[in-house]
């Protein structure tokens, strides 16, 4: 027993040793801190010590990778296992004057090393191939705004990311994940392509944000074999959600509007769970189907915009009976059974197989609710608040 409590006493004081031996680096770019340049201050850190970059301008950068290919440059790269990097606010910049991909590859902020546990917070990055690039074993980006950007946030195989409070504007990806861990939460994205796109495999969890992307965008896309859970989002795009083969998709209490669709689900997705939603159609169809297993889509307020309300499609392949999609007990903004079906593109609009095996599925939209839900008010209710 006395020998457990002096391992434990010993375990403690080596704990605060460590803990209290930990510096915080000033950079500053008037001379008044520890450095003027950036990366110096990065170089200068111990494992566990702060990097406090006051306000002004980082421009400077320093190779960071070097590939058969093409070199990367980095305004801070990190090689430590253990880093804040803390910022004064938006005033304190990071990034080229001006957006020079793909002539030179400059990135802001990078680290690869495994098992790593960074944290950004408190700044501004811009004009860069990525904002903040990582291969680490966990991450949290904090009260950041990466504008004018390729990528804002670029996550790589077995990188955990928490990214809370931060605007993501003016970037053509807002995260792009690859095989990794992220959650975004409070956080609002202007951009071009995206606001999370993911390769094969993958996690992400969407909270509480505010999406607005140009007509060719998709605001979320569950790469395959991915996993994405959207929960309380208002989403504005070309294509509001997409889900990719094998993928599994939970979309609730949120509003997605797409210029063309707001939700598609492709190619053998394995789950699409949708509740609580206003689906807001374009010139397309409210929602698309396209070889989906397994979809629940109820308790939603479906609003058709130039287009359809539902194209479905499933390839007869080995199928003896027509696939059957499970979207009952949806508001579909009709309260006439025939007047929805007209608006549903699935197997009874086309001849039977072998004249057209692209159309071997059925949508079940009975019974249907014949007034709307509270969806939307609840969906928008503070969400707007984001905005800053």
């Amino acid at each position: 027993m006395i020998r457990c409590i002096r391992m434990v006493v010993v375990a403690l004081l080596t704990f605060l040793a460590f803990d209290c031996a930990a510096a915080t680096i000033v950079v500053d770019r008037s001379g008044a801190g520890d450095f003027r340049v950036l990366q110096e201050g990065i170089d200068a850190a111990a494992e566990g010590d702060t990097v406090f970059i006051r306000a002004g301008r980082y421009t400077e950068s320093s190779i960071a990778y070097i590939s058969p290919v093409d070199t990367t440059y980095s305004c801070a790269h990190i090689e430590l296992q253990r880093l804040t990097v803390i910022g004064e606010g938006a005033e304190t910049i990071i990034g080229p004057t001006s957006y020079v991909y793909p002539d030179t590859l400059h990135e802001g902020i990078t680290c690869h090393v495994d098992s790593a546990h960074i944290e950004v917070s408190n700044l501004t990055l811009v004009n860069c191939k990525a904002g903040i690039e990582l291969q680490v074993n966990t991450a949290r980006v904090v009260s950041a705004s990466i504008e004018q950007c390729d990528i804002a946030i670029l996550v790589l195989e077995n990188t955990g990311v928490e990214v809370l409070d931060c605007i993501l504007d003016g970037n053509d990806d807002g995260i792009v994940n690859y095989r990794g861990s992220v959650l975004m939460e409070r956080t609002n994205v202007v951009g071009r392509w995206s606001a999370i796109t993911m390769g094969n495999g993958g996690t992400s969890v969407v909270r509480d944000c505010v999406v607005r992307l140009d007509d060719v965008g998709t605001g979320v896309t569950a790469g395959a074999a991915g996993v994405v859970e959207i929960l309380n989002v208002d989403i504005s795009a070309g294509l509001g959600v997409a889900a990719l083969s094998l993928a599994q998709v939970t979309l609730r209490n949120s509003r997605v509007q797409g210029t063309y669709s707001a939700v598609r689900v492709t190619n053998a997705s394995l789950d699409a769970t949708a509740g609580n939603n206003v689906l807001v159609g374009g010139s397309g169809a409210v929602l698309e189907f396209e070889a989906a297993l397994e979809v629940d889509v109820n308790d939603n307020d479906l609003q058709k915009g130039e287009g359809i309300l539902v194209r479905a499609r499933q390839v007869q392949g080995d199928l003896i009976e027509p696939t059957r999609l499970n979207l009952r007990n949806n508001f579909w903004g009709l309260t006439n059974a025939v007047e929805i079906a007209e608006l549903i593109d699935d197997f009874h609009d086309y001849p039977p197989p072998p004249y057209d095996d692209r159309h071997y599925v059925i949508v079940d939209f009975e019974p249907f609710l014949n007034e709307s839900t509270p969806t939307e008010q609840k969906s928008l209710s503070g969400l707007k608040g984001l905005f800053r």
